[in-house]
């Protein structure tokens, strides 16, 4: 399989009705600060950060891309391939222990097709991460990479500490080596 080099900074979330293209990264950052702010009001500012973070990131996939580019070619299409079942699997994959599991991927999920049966999402999941971890890994980089994750200041006790440390250990100092 050859490497996506999925630089989120240079991808597009969508294009607004006035023709304005909205990179990938910066969406991400932006419902991040909003998600960050909503999850204070409860003490969970940086699980909000992650969320907003996840949530759209099977945007950054290379099918994604092209169902854009289509778009604005002026093709007509119903919908394009699904995105949201990428950070949810993401996040699946690295909570081994499932702690926090049901709180980080129904959002993420179903944020746009609506709240799963957690039974179900679960065993969707569970495929679906076995089938894709070379593309799940490289979503990970690509987070990893781009700075977003810097300065949260996440309990990954909550989790599995140490899958959670090593996936994203370029963002800090707490958080060692890559997984997968």
């Amino acid at each position: 399989m050859r490497e996506m080099n999925l630089n989120l900074a240079n991808l597009r979330a969508h294009t607004d009705a006035d023709g304005r293209v909205d990179k990938l990264g910066k969406h991400l950052a932006r419902v991040a600060e909003l998600a960050r702010q909503f999850g204070s009001e409860f003490g969970a500012a940086d699980f909000g950060a992650v969320l907003g973070i996840l949530h759209d990131i099977g945007k950054a996939l290379p099918g994604f891309q092209d169902y854009l580019r289509r778009l604005d070619s002026g093709e007509q299409l119903a919908s394009g391939p699904p995105h949201a079942i990428w950070g949810a699997a993401l996040w699946y994959a690295l909570d081994s222990k499932k702690n926090a599991w049901r709180e980080m991927c129904l959002p993420i999920a179903g944020h746009h097709a609506g709240l799963a049966a957690a039974c179900e999402l679960s065993l969707s999941l569970e495929q679906f991460v076995q089938q894709n971890l070379a593309t799940i890994e490289e979503l990970r980089t690509a987070i990893a990479n781009s700075g977003l994750l810097l300065g949260l200041q996440f309990d990954a006790s909550q989790i599995d500490g140490a899958r959670w440390s090593s996936a994203f250990a370029c963002c800090s100092p707490r958080w060692p080596t890559p997984i997968f």
